[in-house]
């Protein structure tokens, strides 16, 4: 947790402007051509952190979202790609969570909007906390009611989105077991067992590989379940990956929760 926390910050911090600016750069990051070094997003999403385009002058207002690790540990919905025109995301809001974060950053930004289950949008006024910058925007709603949320974002460019809740119900950890040797990293197209650390009860527990943008790729049930250790079968055929989990909680709420990190699918040797 530490480390992702640092790489956050550092992420966020370098990437307020384009490096060797003379001047500044009010249009920034909507501008021809690559606005953020693909290290950087290499860097953050292989660790489970995240980069946000902030201007230089936005660096006061982003408590927030430098924040989110701490305050709201548990991941709900991670995606990342390229938007030209507007994208859609639901997710279900459970009776564990007690607080609900998104934080969304869209290059050439037009809107980044959240709606309760019944449909209404969250405005700073209705929120507990709406932090709206040039190309970023952080909601935070504190006791969110039960029921499926939506996020639309509109804009072009890449786009980076996280849903983060404070919540007992924590996908804690995800390894990998190829060949009797417990690995931190998959191999791909290999058959191999997957083991997902839970914290908290879920029932009717599955588990999926979703794409960097939130697409799942396929889906499988636990196999095996010790002291919080679920073990389910992957044969990755996607090198980027995550790991999410689906299940009920106890009063029959849908619970996701997926794991921060973006796999990279080693080749075979």
């Amino acid at each position: 947790m530490k480390s992702r926390c640092l790489i956050l910050l550092a992420a966020s911090c370098v990437l307020r402007a384009q490096p060797r600016q003379e001047g500044p750069r009010p249009e920034w990051p909507c501008i021809a051509g690559r606005a953020v070094d693909p290290a950087y997003l290499e860097t953050s999403e292989s660790t489970g952190g995240q980069v946000f385009l902030f201007q230089k002058a936005e660096i006061g207002q982003t408590a927030l979202f430098l924040s989110a690790d701490r305050t709201h540990p548990a991941t709900v919905l991670r995606a990342i790609g390229s938007l030209s025109g507007s994208g859609e995301f639901e997710f279900p809001v459970d009776s564990s969570m007690q607080s609900l974060l998104v934080t969304a950053s869209v290059q050439c930004r037009k809107t980044i909007s959240l709606f309760r289950p019944s449909g209404t949008e969250m405005t700073p006024g209705n929120s507990t906390e709406s932090v709206d910058l040039q190309a970023s925007r952080a909601v935070r709603v504190d006791n969110p009611e039960p029921g499926n949320w939506k996020i639309r974002l509109q804009g072009t460019g890449m786009f980076v989105l996280a849903v983060r809740a404070q919540s007992a119900l924590r996908l804690v950890g995800v390894d990998f077991v190829d060949q009797g040797e417990l690995k931190s990293q998959p191999r791909f197209g290999v058959a191999q067992t997957a083991v997902a650390h839970v914290a908290g009860e879920v029932a009717s527990l599955r588990f999926e590989m979703i794409g960097p943008n939130g697409a799942v790729i396929s889906a499988g049930e636990t196999v095996e379940n010790a002291d919080g250790a679920h073990r389910f079968s992957i044969a990755p055929t996607e090198e980027r990956f995550r790991v999410r989990i689906t299940g009920v909680d106890s009063l029959g709420w849908p619970v996701v929760r997926t794991h921060p990190i973006l796999f990279r699918a080693n080749p075979q040797k």
